[in-house]
């Protein structure tokens, strides 16, 4: 512990991810998520070009920013890895000194998982919300009209949809889920016949997720930050899960392996998609309105998040 805290702390905390749960739960509805690969190995998808079928992939840069990746007319099409970090916690010095069951580094784990679940999530929801007709890229956006209940929009965002797809799931933000929640009671007096929103949902085989956790989003400048929610509340997205193009899902997602001498360095021992680091030297901060020491520790990984049939993702706003 003296010669190297890090490696104490990172045993202590463990890995930052579950390995029950890899990936968040809306991710694993939405996302083929494939097996983790090893360093320096290259990702490959073979698409071959069709006029009627996937002709681009899109997928997440380093700062969330959508990419375009031609295919190639024949062989296979190389995808780029980006890089996701979780915020940085504090481990006390007190509290390696004098916790032993270590229940306040098990928190920073559950911390710092948590974080880079919602930020995986967001950047993957913030890739279809691209999808908006932009130079270059193409215009998934489903429009809502003047006097369009929620019913109908809902309606159109399958019909865009169904040529490419089945098996759908639904991510809706807060105040979105909320109007589909009061649907049938708003509208319990104009129905001449009944009309169920849950019933919609039913039939046309939709799987509804509430996505209502935030996320804060820090500026390296001076470091303030503000917290974000990581689907809009007023936003629904659309995924047919089941691909008419391409096998699985329409979005993929995968982690690169960490290597044991670059886990080792940052001071893990054993880790296989995301790293732990921890600062070798007690920081001086403010703990409140004490001065106190602490070690910083963050996690870290590389991935690839990227959309291979944007013909069966559609969003929209209400």
């Amino acid at each position: 512990m003296a010669d190297r805290p890090s490696v104490e702390i990172a045993r202590i905390i463990g890995a930052p991810i579950d390995a029950n749960h890899p990936v968040s739960v809306e991710l694993a509805a939405i996302c083929n998520v494939e097996p983790s690969v090893a360093p320096g190995e290259k990702v490959w998808t073979f698409t071959p070009d069709d006029a009627n079928g996937v002709d681009k992939i899109y997928a997440a840069g380093s700062n969330g920013e959508i990419l375009t990746v031609k295919v190639a007319l024949s062989g296979l099409t190389e995808l780029s890895f980006a890089y996701c970090q979780s915020k940085l916690e504090y481990v006390l010095v007190q509290e390696l000194l004098e916790s032993p069951d270590q229940g306040a580094l098990a928190r920073r784990k559950v911390s710092m998982g948590r974080a880079m679940d919602k930020t995986e999530l967001k950047r993957v929801l913030d890739l279809v919300l691209a999808l908006d007709g932009s130079t270059g890229i193409p215009d998934q956006e489903v429009v809502r009209g003047t006097g369009v209940d929620i019913y109908d929009l809902i309606v159109a965002m399958t019909r865009k949809v169904s040529p490419y797809g089945d098996n759908y799931v639904l991510l809706t933000g807060i105040d979105a889920d909320n109007e589909i929640e009061d649907f049938d009671k708003a509208n319990a007096d104009n129905f001449y016949t009944p009309v169920s929103i849950k019933t919609l949902l039913a039939n046309k085989g939709i799987t509804k997720i509430k996505v209502y956790e935030e996320i804060q989003i820090r500026n390296a400048a001076d470091n303030s930050g503000n917290n974000v929610p990581v689907l809009a509340t007023d936003k629904m997205i659309l995924v047919a899960r089941n691909s008419k193009l391409l096998a699985g899902m329409p979005i993929v997602f995968l982690r690169r392996q960490i290597s044991s001498l670059v886990a080792n360095a940052g001071g893990d021992t054993d880790v296989k998609e995301r790293g732990l680091y921890t600062a070798e030297t007690p920081t001086v901060l403010y703990n409140g309105d004490t001065l106190t020491h602490g070690y910083g520790v963050f996690g870290f990984e590389s991935i690839i998040e990227a959309i291979l049939n944007y013909r069966a993702v559609c969003w929209a706003s209400i």
